[in-house]
């Protein structure tokens, strides 16, 4: 109920003032009047919408990656923090250097993990994107699809990263807790295929 109440008096607010801003003999409808029409449409879209930012680019949230990491624990694609030890990624020496950079090789990595499932499924990954490798790891069911799910979204979460989003510095904590548990769990898929 608390909610409902918010989303109304942040809708009313913006329409009203973007109304006067409008209105107002000296303003006509231009950036700041169609922003707050926009800020007034914004809570009624927010179980739609990931983010909201005006102006600007997409800003990795830690809150993306905080649901990833509840749905890869509930799909069993977390290995113990204990066994993460003895993986060496290249991502790992560039994270205070470049965030960004670190994020897209988590990305590469799970990539190559892919690849390495493909591979020994007699699956040909050539031509392939991860998306297409993960529908039909499901299909063939080598991976749940649970794990399918949680995988798809993580991988489009990376991708952002290659597209220059902005990163927080929870996101890059979780990259080498959570992203190297995942990797680590597919890891053991390998060995185990």
């Amino acid at each position: 109920m608390a909610a409902l109440i918010t989303q109304i008096a942040i809708s009313l607010t913006a329409l009203i003032v973007g109304s006067i801003h409008v209105i107002s003999p000296k303003y006509s409808i231009d950036v700041i009047g169609l922003s707050f029409f926009i800020i007034a449409i914004a809570p009624w879209l927010a179980p739609v919408l990931k983010s909201l930012k005006l102006p600007g680019g997409v800003k990795i949230r830690f809150e993306d990656l905080e649901s990833a990491t509840d749905k890869a624990d509930k799909a069993g694609l977390l290995a113990d923090e204990a066994d993460i030890d003895d993986l060496d990624c290249s991502f790992q020496y560039i994270v205070e250097q470049d965030p960004n950079l670190a994020l897209a090789g988590l990305r590469i990595e799970l990539g190559k993990r892919l690849n390495q499932i493909a591979k020994l499924n007699n699956i040909s990954p050539k031509f392939k994107n991860a998306s297409k490798l993960l529908a039909l790891f499901e299909k063939k069911e080598i991976i749940t699809t649970n794990e399918q799910s949680v995988l798809s979204e993580l991988i489009e979460l990376l991708n952002k990263t290659v597209q220059g989003a902005e990163v927080d510095k929870k996101a890059i904590d979780w990259a080498m807790n959570i992203g190297l548990r995942i990797l680590k769990s597919l890891d053991y898929k390998i060995e185990h295929s």
